[in-house]
């Protein structure tokens, strides 16, 4: 999966004289760094005020023939409008469907995206600032400029999957569907920590999904010979 092949890829920089071992960044080294926690800012990712983040998700193949999809605080499910839905089930390894003799199965929702200068979904506002704590050059490293100011050139994979909702709302009441459900790998994109990085484009006569190109960030833990200066130069 997406994991291990940005894991093995990020090993390659490993090296004997200076690293025992390398592999890609993942979500959690981000969140450290940022000093961000998501259990702290579950409204602020509800989708919708339906699904936080650490509710279970119940998806049902309904008699009807359609998948229907719950909230453990939603008192009914809501209609998908699809008539399949399949999990990756972490106990077995495998991808599974949800049919007639397996028709149901809960998932924890894990989805979540942040600005690194607001700890939140808002933009920041006036003078950006580097909001990691004591230290610019991290900002730098992962978002982008010298001025604090996100680089929306960078984009790149994060070492982890997250299971992702999307809604969308018809007309002025109050049915939601939900838009997509996806298992899919953490990334950094347009200065954010996001979750799911699709991209909407408008194709005649329907819109479809194009996923950006994301680069590698490969982490190394160093020897314990090796010395950093403060200008970032290694030396062993």
């Amino acid at each position: 999966n997406g994991v291990t092949i940005l894991n093995e890829a990020g090993a390659k920089y490993s090296d004997e004289n200076m690293a025992e071992s390398a592999r890609s960044i993942n979500v959690e080294d981000i969140n450290r760094v940022c000093g961000y926690d998501p259990k702290l800012f579950t409204e602020d990712v509800a989708f919708l005020g339906r699904v936080q983040y650490g509710d279970k998700v119940t998806f049902t193949l309904n008699s009807d023939g359609y998948i229907y999809i719950q909230g453990e605080n939603q008192d009914v499910g809501v209609n998908a409008g699809e008539s399949y839905f399949s999990y990756y089930d972490s106990d077995s390894g495998n991808w599974l469907e949800l049919t007639t003799e397996n028709p149901s199965v809960t998932i924890l929702y894990d989805g979540y995206y942040y600005n690194p200068q607001t700890l939140g979904t808002d933009e920041a506002e006036g003078e950006y600032i580097c909001n990691i704590p004591n230290s610019e050059s991290a900002y730098r490293l992962l978002f982008g400029n010298t001025n604090c100011l996100p680089n929306r050139a960078i984009s790149y994979w994060l070492a982890d999957v997250t299971f992702w909702l999307g809604w969308r709302e018809f007309s002025s009441s109050d049915v939601r569907l939900a838009d997509y459900a996806c298992f899919i790998a953490r990334g950094v994109a347009e200065g954010m920590v996001t979750g799911a990085i699709p991209r909407v484009v408008e194709h005649p006569p329907e819109a479809r999904f194009q996923r950006p190109i994301g680069g590698l960030r490969p982490v190394a833990v160093l020897n314990q010979n090796v010395t950093v200066s403060e200008d970032g130069i290694l030396d062993y």
